[in-house]
């Protein structure tokens, strides 16, 4: 299966040496050979997306974009162990799609056997894999159910929970979903999570096997890390349970588990009328 990384963070960062350590199991570290991509974003909320057929630990693009240090506040990395649907750039992860006037980035890791959901010309499937048939049938039920309101955050994440156990009976559904404020992370085998909160001077990499200085944090920045598997030694890495869905804002957690209720500083995002403002 494929791996997953995903990046919220409080203050906009340049992750690039974490992605690094990431793009090592594209090829060299584990066999994800089958291609790479990367979603960001920019300051207007737009997405930005790199993608590759190239294995991520070997690729020329991979090393330029690292190069870059792009700079945002969510990123979601990819490295394909291709399985089902060709190895093409329309099969290849982050996909994309507009939602309620806002870019939603999606990467899956798992099979999904005999899943074809009805198709919904609002969200139409361009390639031909069982990751993309899932991103597409999860926001068609999303505006389905909500219609033209946004909903409360408590109630919008707990509805994709519900499509998405009906999903993962068809396979592995780990996920993470993510527009350029709000990420959303949701597993049914292996998904671990981890929060720097304190600035650290050196942070030991599992894949490079390297300890580097931490140009990530700026003081009194947030940071979650969202991945297959855990990146960094020292930390602590949580694992998600089977069908727990978690919900992150620019580098804590507002939502976690199935319980129905928001943080403190997720009530600061509804209106008076709770409305969503956020997405």
């Amino acid at each position: 299966m494929c791996q997953l990384l995903g990046i919220s963070s409080q203050q906009p960062v340049s992750p690039h040496w974490l992605l690094a350590d990431f793009f090592q199991r594209g090829g060299a570290t584990a066999e994800h050979g089958d291609g790479w991509g990367i979603a960001s974003y920019d300051e207007q909320g737009r997405t930005q997306i790199v993608k590759s057929l190239s294995a991520a630990s070997q690729c020329e693009l991979a090393r330029q974009y690292l190069t870059s240090e792009v700079r945002s506040n969510s990123f979601i990395a990819h490295i394909r162990k291709a399985t089902f649907g060709e190895m093409s750039l329309r099969n290849t992860h982050p996909f994309k799609r507009a939602f309620w006037g806002h870019d939603w980035a999606f990467s899956h890791n798992g099979d999904l056997y005999g899943y074809h959901p009805e198709p919904n010309p609002l969200f139409q499937v361009e390639g031909d894999t069982d990751s993309e048939r899932a991103f597409c049938h999860l926001l068609s039920t999303i505006a389905e159910h909500y219609q033209f309101y946004h909903p409360r955050l408590d109630h919008l994440v707990t509805q994709i929970k519900l499509v998405s156990d009906e999903i993962s009976r068809f396979g592995n559904f780990n996920f993470i979903l993510a527009n350029n404020q709000l990420m959303i992370a949701y597993a049914s085998t292996e998904l671990y999570w981890t929060q720097w909160t304190k600035p650290q001077t050196r942070i030991a990499l599992v894949d490079s096997d390297l300890e580097l200085p931490v140009d990530m944090y700026e003081q009194g920045n947030n940071t979650i890390i969202v991945a297959t598997k855990p990146l960094t030694k020292g930390d602590i890495w949580y694992p998600m349970g089977r069908g727990e869905i978690r919900l992150f804002h620019k580098g804590r957690m507002l939502y976690q588990r199935f319980e129905p209720r928001l943080s403190k500083s997720c009530q600061t995002l509804l209106t008076s009328n709770n409305q969503l403002t956020v997405v």
